[in-house]
């Protein structure tokens, strides 16, 4: 769908096609008993349509998977195969795990988020996560029978936060449509979910050890500015767990089981050190990017951001002690982005204090977070100019494509503007 869009924007199409799949996914997700039969035949009505589609597009299609693996339709060069492996019978087993996992309430709420529906898309994760936490309760209030029951609870906590995780996305799609409109209360259940699903990555041993090994940040100026921002360096990855099979791949039988198990119904291939290390900085980065998100949309809440100023002080300087040479892209965009937030919480504690501090202190606060901004410009800087080059060269989807290195400095101009504006109007008067 990805790729139809950027070939010629057919929106029209797309929408048709996610139409189609609203009422089997709705079905899975929300019925007591479905038919895998009637959903199977709903389901192979957008596949079919979408084959004839891509048909006569072929190779314009694959020109623009050439370049970008997620626009390909290669999958679509057998399509019997796919039409086969749509059966009654993995539908069925996938409405079995509807309950303990959240990928059938996923699948219609992504369908109807498309469609800019965002209502029916967050109630059913709602509705999810408040059933898994009422099981995750459950499951604290008697200790666990053995290793299996304990890696059955690890488990159950990894798919609420998936689900919390879609969730956010959903939010943050809707907040942005909606923009200036968007009520408090709307951002606030956001930055709730936002805070849960920070906290809850952060409970993770694997996760918290690797915050404590790179909790080490520190901006510094130098002859060449801030071309090194304080995040060069290895990342210091903690000691993995080993991946453990909750059955024995022979017999069929439980093997033993530890804590660290998030997927205990399921085989568990071993890892090696390679793959587990890069799922783990996968991980974290999500982890970063949602404590980062919790502080924008904090002091994006008019209520929250005075009433709760020093907690979130406290969140956007703990996130900026935390190194991103983990993280696995976009390293300085994500620093700049995190600079951007940090500088706006500074704004914010300086507007909170101002009459209790002297005209000189507030001064040097300001020149000292000017110099940040400088330094998060200075950053992106290289990234800008690409991004800025091929907007101006580009086909018109392209030209008008969002980009977040441009959206980052975009934000950074207008927190400088207000940095500045601040400055002139309630601190020199």
């Amino acid at each position: 769908m990805s790729g139809i869009f950027l070939l010629n924007g057919d929106s029209t199409f797309i929408e048709q096609q996610l139409v189609l799949l609203n009422d089997p996914l709705r079905e899975l997700a929300t019925s007591d008993s479905p038919d895998p039969k009637k959903i199977k035949d709903q389901l192979l009505a957008p596949i079919d349509h979408l084959t004839d589609y891509v048909g006569p597009r072929w190779d314009q299609l694959q020109k623009i998977g050439a370049s970008d693996k997620r626009y390909s339709c290669a999958d679509f060069q057998d399509i019997a195969e796919m039409r086969k492996a749509l059966d009654a019978g993995s539908i069925e087993a996938f409405n079995k795990t509807r309950v303990s996992r959240p990928y059938a309430a996923m699948a219609y709420a992504a369908a109807t988020a498309a469609l800019h529906h965002y209502e029916p898309a967050v109630i059913a994760m709602d509705n999810w996560i408040i059933k898994a936490k009422d099981r995750i309760k459950e499951s604290a209030a008697k200790p666990p029978a053995n290793t299996v029951s304990a890696a059955n609870t690890v488990a159950d906590r990894w798919y609420l936060l998936r689900a919390r995780l879609t969730q956010g996305l959903f939010f943050n799609e809707w907040i942005r449509q909606r923009g200036l409109s968007a009520s408090s209360w709307l951002r606030l259940y956001h930055i709730e979910n936002l805070k849960a699903i920070a906290d809850e990555m952060q409970s993770f041993v694997a996760i918290s050890e690797l915050s404590k090994k790179n909790n080490d940040f520190k901006l510094t100026t130098g002859p060449i500015g801030a071309s090194e921002s304080g995040d060069d360096g290895l990342c210091s990855i903690p000691d993995l767990p080993k991946a453990v099979a909750a059955k024995s791949k022979n017999s069929g039988t439980p093997a033993k089981a530890t804590a660290q198990d998030a997927a205990p119904e399921q085989e568990v291939d071993k890892l090696t050190k390679a793959a587990a290390t890069e799922r783990l900085r996968t991980i974290y980065t999500t982890y970063l990017s949602a404590k980062s998100d919790y502080v924008d949309q904090a002091l994006k809440h008019p209520i929250m951001k005075r009433r709760s100023a020093g907690i979130i002080g406290s969140e956007a300087k703990g996130l900026m002690s935390l190194s991103l040479r983990c993280i696995t892209n976009n390293l300085q965009i994500a620093r700049a982005e995190d600079i951007e937030r940090y500088v706006r919480n500074e704004i914010n504690l300086i507007d909170q204090t101002l009459s209790l501090k002297s005209k000189d202190s507030i001064m040097d606060r300001i020149r000292d977070n000017r110099q940040m901004l400088a330094l998060a410009f200075q950053l992106i800087e290289p990234a800008v100019s690409t991004a800025t080059e091929g907007k101006n060269k580009g086909r018109i989807l392209d030209r008008i494509a969002t980009d977040r290195v441009l959206e980052v400095y975009e934000t950074l101009l207008a927190t400088q503007d207000q940095l500045e504006s601040f400055s002139e109007r309630d601190v020199l008067n």
